[in-house]
C-alpha cells in the first residue's frame, strides 16, 4: 500500500530501513522534520533520538555511536555545520566505523533562517562526500545507500537537502 509522503520522512524511513541506531539534532529548518519523524518511528523501532544542546554535540555523540559499530544520523541545519565544523574536521581524517550520517539542511533565501548559506564548499573542504537527493523515494534510497558508504569507506557522508526537498511529496 503506498502513501503520499515528504521529503523529510522519506529519509526517515530509509535511515530505519538502513538500521539506524542513534539519532541526534540540534532544531533547524529545514531538517528538524527528518528528526521529528525519527523520534515518531523509535516508538515502533528499535533505534533512540535525542536532541541535544547544540549542533557539535549532536555530531560528537553520533561519532561515538559509530565508533562503538552503531550506526548513527545526525540532523542540523546549515549554520549549525558551523557549530559542527570542529568535530567533522576530526572526523575526515580518524574516520568512522558504523555508517555515520549527517542530514544537513540548507535554506536558499534565508525561509526559515536567521541567514542565507550555502553549504556545500564544505563537502570538498572537509574531504566528505555530500549527497543531495532531488525527490522523496530518491532520498529514501539514497540514505540507506549513504550508510553503506559511509562503512564502506569509513567516513562521514553528508546528505544535503533544502525546503523545497522537504516539502515535496511522492507516492510511496
Amino acid at each position: 500500500m503506498s502513501q503520499l509522503i515528504d521529503g523529510e520522512k522519506a529519509l526517515a524511513w530509509g535511515a530505519v530501513e538502513a538500521g539506524v541506531h542513534l539519532v541526534t539534532g540540534y532544531p533547524g529548518s529545514p531538517g528538524t522534520n527528518t528528526f521529528i519523524n525519527m523520534a515518531e518511528l523509535a516508538k515502533d523501532h528499535s533505534h533512540h533520538a535525542e536532541w541535544c544542546l547544540n549542533e557539535r554535540i549532536a555530531l560528537d555523540m553520533a561519532a561515538g555511536s559509530s565508533q562503538a559499530g552503531k550506526r548513527a544520523l545526525v540532523c542540523l541545519k546549515s549554520v549549525g555545520m558551523n557549530v559542527a565544523l570542529d568535530s567533522l574536521m576530526v572526523l575526515n581524517m580518524t574516520g568512522v566505523n558504523a555508517g555515520l550520517v549527517i542530514v544537513m539542511g540548507d535554506d536558499p533565501g534565508a525561509w526559515g533562517s536567521q541567514n542565507e548559506q550555502d553549504t556545500r564548499p564544505l563537502g570538498p573542504l572537509t574531504e566528505v562526500p555530500m549527497l543531495e537527493p532531488a525527490t522523496p523515494a530518491e532520498g529514501r534510497a539514497m540514505i540507506r545507500w549513504a550508510f553503506d558508504y559511509s562503512e564502506s569507506l569509513q567516513t562521514v557522508v553528508i546528505l544535503r537537502l533544502t525546503r523545497t526537498y522537504s516539502t515535496s511529496t511522492e507516492d510511496l
